[in-house]
């Protein structure tokens, strides 16, 4: 999930946060761009955006998890679920898991990508009005990909046959985003990441960015931990999902809004704890 509607807090230093945090994604992709636009498109759309991919998810999982192994107060007490403990054997599974499907999903899909001739790649970065067209596209189509996908998997046979992998963690931790079967991990995640970019042609500036804030996103989302002022999603909500399964399929929110989808009792679960 990429951008929920729920704030984890609803004041002005979480405001401050959530901008400061998307500006630095924005300047880090930009800069990026200039000092990499003489390499060519496979490079830039694949090696790169993978890269970019990789630091986000092992650099934010791999600090999640050290707080998940040794507990220490200070930042545990923000865990949602704190009855439930990640094992090491539950982490080596996810792990073998999740290698498979970057190495074996990811990669092939960049690649095809970066060969499609669909990701943009020109001398300028693009003007911030084009970028802003761009990322608007850019979650519309994740978000409807990603919850008609998902929601089509919450069915009995694919949820029996595919989805259930995803929620042997019913308390989710960080690495656990990407824990998935390879078909779901294709379908509801790379392909929902990719089809905006793709049918709008996005500059490879608005890629790069897309990949951070959408692997932050997600990765905050399954964290398990509802940090005060975090500048992205509140979590809350998509582990409420992990526990009850049967509502809040989407990232926005805009289509369980639509088909009522969106779990009525999480609201006032956040409203109490956050009073």
């Amino acid at each position: 999930p990429i951008l929920m509607i729920t704030p984890n807090k609803s004041t002005i230093q979480h405001t401050i946060f959530r901008i400061l945090f998307i500006a630095g994604l924005y300047f880090i992709s930009t800069t990026l761009y200039n000092a990499c636009k003489h390499y060519s498109n496979l490079v830039q759309v694949m090696v790169i955006s993978h890269l970019l991919h990789d630091i986000v998810y092992w650099g934010s999982c791999l600090c999640l998890l050290h707080i998940d192994l040794n507990k220490p107060q200070w930042l545990w007490k923000y865990k949602i679920q704190k009855k439930v403990s990640v094992s090491l054997e539950d982490v080596f599974k996810c792990l073998k898991n999740v290698v498979f499907n970057q190495v074996f999903v990811l990669v092939p899909m960049l690649g095809l990508l970066a060969v499609s001739g669909r990701i943009q790649i020109s001398e300028d970065v693009p003007p911030i009005g084009q970028f802003l067209v761009e990322m608007i596209v850019t979650i519309l189509a994740e978000e409807t990909v990603f919850f008609f996908v998902h929601k089509w998997l919450h069915t009995s046979k694919m949820y029996t046959q595919i989805h259930i992998i995803h929620h042997e963690f019913k308390a989710p931790i960080g690495l656990a985003c990407e824990y998935a079967h390879w078909f779901e991990f294709a379908l509801g995640n790379v392909f929902a990441l990719m089809l905006g970019p793709i049918l709008i042609k996005a500059h490879i500036t608005t890629m790069w960015f897309w990949v951070m804030l959408a692997m932050a996103s997600t990765i905050d989302s399954h964290s398990g931990y509802s940090f005060p002022y975090a500048p992205l999603d509140d979590p809350r909500r998509h582990d409420f999902h992990h526990m009850m399964i049967r509502s809040n399929f989407g990232s926005i929110g805009l289509w369980d809004w639509y088909y009522a989808t969106e779990d009525k009792n999480l609201k006032e679960i956040v409203s109490a704890e956050d009073s």
